[in-house]
């Protein structure tokens, strides 16, 4: 020991930063609507870390000063609401920790409590950049005396996990940072039927949301906008999300629910999304009332439409068109296909391409699939993307997958598919999302 001690605090600290775990939180590793399991779990793993580094600030008082800034550089108490709560009271008692705080994560109520921890403070904490809530299922907002603290927190990526909060009391929290760059919102639908006795229920709606994350449109670059699981099928419809007046935003990760309803086919989706998309990601979660599937040939007509309208503009001035001219990759997951129910699989693909005749080739040594299939989608699904210059990744299964990168394109930075097992997910027979 007292030759550790005999090293400058720099080198200590470097030694000690090697017991703190880094959280990765992403979408690296599963489709985006499993970002709420990635998320606690990497809490827990940094929780474990969190032991050692309090062992070591325990040896002595220099020890303990050099490790508190990594100690508390990340706060991961996600899964932890009597911890979460004991946090914000510690803080009140000793605001010098603050400054070494970069990233908090919390959960701020029980179960299905509309009363919360306030964690108003932690989105002023001087250096914060990252705060993740848990459980934030509050009916009413704050009582403030001015409004001199809106757009004012330094926070720059917001996650909100499980997230019950009404319109009111969600746009509150949404107007505190100055700009906010991402925002991943999932929502727990079935908490806003909740009411105080004589008062009816307030039922969720994308428009609700949609104005709760205006004070943010001119900021956010990324939003992934999910849901718990849905109860049962057909759970949760009700208006679309716009996003159009977003200008900044460049990666748009949403469940299909959100963005194309039960009537998919009548949704010009192209006038709902900004131009400044790059990247779209879409997520069929209810697919026993809404699937990719539905038409013959795999060809979903607001996609077609989307695509023939970029590629319209390029005959005209306008390179791109005027409505996604910056769009270079689209993804669309579903669970709606298993081995289990065709015992006996034929080639689907082959049969369709047969009868479409075109001089378009397509180069299929640029295709990544399930090695040894056949499946791809259809010929007029593929040679629109790729006509539109968006390269494209379609997810139904492990052995029923196709991405494929255009030329000069770029695809997604995370390629999970080539990897990841829906069959892990599986419960009973049937797809689900594990919160």
């Amino acid at each position: 020991m007292a030759r550790l001690l005999m090293l400058s605090n720099e080198i200590l600290l470097e030694i000690i930063s090697y017991l703190r775990s880094e959280q990765s939180p992403s979408l690296h590793n599963s489709p985006f609507i499993y970002f709420p399991r990635e998320l606690k779990q990497a809490n827990r793993v940094a929780a474990e870390s969190v032991k050692n580094l309090y062992s070591v600030a325990l040896v002595c008082n220099r020890l303990y000063n050099v490790a508190v800034s990594v100690l508390y550089n990340q706060i991961p108490l996600l899964t932890n609401y009597d911890r979460s709560l004991i946090f914000v009271l510690t803080l009140e008692r000793a605001p010098h920790l603050s400054a070494h705080i970069r990233h908090v994560d919390i959960s701020v109520s029980r179960g299905y409590n509309p009363d919360t921890i306030d964690f108003y403070s932690l989105f002023w904490l001087p250096n914060v950049h990252t705060i993740c809530i848990r459980d934030f299922n509050s009916w009413h907002g704050w009582k403030f005396d001015n409004q001199d603290h809106v757009r004012t927190s330094p926070v720059k990526i917001l996650k909100l996990l499980n997230c019950g909060a009404h319109e009111e009391p969600l746009a509150e929290v949404l107007s505190w940072p100055e700009s906010l760059q991402e925002l991943w919102y999932d929502a727990n639908q079935v908490e806003w039927s909740g009411s105080y006795e004589g008062q009816d229920p307030v039922e969720f709606t994308c428009s609700a949301v949609e104005r709760a994350m205006s004070s943010q449109a001119g900021c956010l670059e990324k939003l992934v906008f999910t849901r718990r699981g849905p109860d049962h099928e057909g759970l949760g419809y009700s208006d679309l999300l716009n996003v159009r007046k977003y200008g900044k935003l460049k990666s748009f990760c949403v469940n299909a629910v959100f963005l194309l309803g039960l009537d998919p086919e009548s949704v010009r989706v192209w006038e709902h999304l900004p131009k400044s998309l790059e990247e779209l990601d879409i997520c069929y979660d209810d697919y026993m009332y809404a699937s990719i599937t539905g038409p013959e040939d795999m060809t979903p007509a607001w996609l077609s439409g989307m695509l023939d309208k970029m590629v319209a503009g390029r005959d005209e001035s306008d390179a791109r068109g005027g409505f996604t001219p910056s769009l270079e990759r689209v993804r669309l997951t579903s669970l709606e296909w298993s081995p289990v129910y065709e015992e006996d699989e034929e080639d689907e693909s082959g049969s369709e391409d047969s009868v479409v005749t075109s001089d378009f080739e397509i180069d299929e040594t640029k295709a990544v699939g399930y090695p040894g299939s056949t499946w791809r989608p259809s010929l007029r699904l593929r040679q629109s993307f790729i006509k539109a210059g968006v390269s494209f990744s379609i997810f139904l299964h492990q052995q029923r997958r196709y991405r494929y990168v255009v030329n000069g394109g770029h695809g997604f930075r995370d390629n999970w598919e080539d990897t990841w097992d829906p069959e892990r997910e599986a419960v009973d027979g049937l797809y689900w999302i594990s919160r």
